[in-house]
């Protein structure tokens, strides 16, 4: 999965992390499917971001682009995002934001371990 993750990365938004930190996995229709999704964190020099990512011989095209962890979150506010695995991905960063820094600096120390 963490091979997968830094693949899309780099495929969805143009640039490679240079950490993932595997979070926690869930089951997001348990009785409906055996789906196991793993949600990662993942370090990214956003001042690299392209204006334009994706794949072309999937005729794939992104606009990446950048928010403030408070945009982010306000995304929480009803209506905003449908997409499940996204709201849970904000979820956990509202949850875990005065733990960032902390979770990143762990990150970096298994990577240079």
């Amino acid at each position: 999965p963490a091979a997968a993750a830094h693949r899309e990365c780099l495929e969805e938004i143009g640039i490679a992390p240079t950490r993932l930190e595997e979070l926690f996995k869930f089951m997001p229709t348990p009785g409906v499917t055996d789906e196991l999704c793993t949600l990662y964190l993942g370090i990214v020099d956003s001042h690299a971001l392209p204006a334009r990512a994706g794949l072309a011989h999937e005729h794939e095209v992104t606009a990446p682009f950048t928010l403030g962890l408070d945009d982010a979150l306000a995304l929480l506010s009803p209506g905003c995002v449908m997409n499940g695995y996204t709201r849970i991905a904000l979820q956990w960063l509202a949850l875990n934001r005065p733990h960032l820094a902390q979770l990143a600096a762990k990150a970096k120390a298994k990577a240079e371990a």
